[in-house]
């Protein structure tokens, strides 16, 4: 861009956040309640690589866990707009949900 415009750059890159690397053994949990809660949902489970979540990367470095997303978007009430889109919201009808799951790995960790 600099060279199309007729100008130089300097640019300098830093390391702000490490990368979140969930723990196997507490991803598995999350997963097993995950399946055991909600049987008739898919379980997108593989890598889903983002930007999201850089505060919990430093979580992550001090104590294992897994970050992961429970899904809130509803097409029927216009609940489906991107994140830090202006009309982003979520269907409030997810958070009992994802409380459960969080409980109920909690529940899967304490088993293991």
């Amino acid at each position: 861009t600099a060279q199309a415009m007729g100008c130089t750059v300097e640019l300098e890159r830093r390391r702000i956040s490490p990368a979140v690397i969930n723990e196997a053994k507490i991803t598995e949990s999350v997963r097993k309640a995950a399946q055991r809660l909600y049987p008739a949902t898919e379980i997108d489970d593989g890598n889903y690589l983002t930007m999201g979540a850089e505060d919990m990367s430093f979580m992550l470095e001090k104590v294992p866990g897994c970050y992961f997303f429970v899904g809130s978007a509803n097409a029927e009430k216009g609940l489906d707009y991107d994140h830090h889109h202006p009309k982003f919201d979520i269907d409030e009808a997810a958070l009992p949900r994802a409380a459960a799951l969080m409980a109920e790995a909690v529940m899967e960790i304490l088993k293991s």
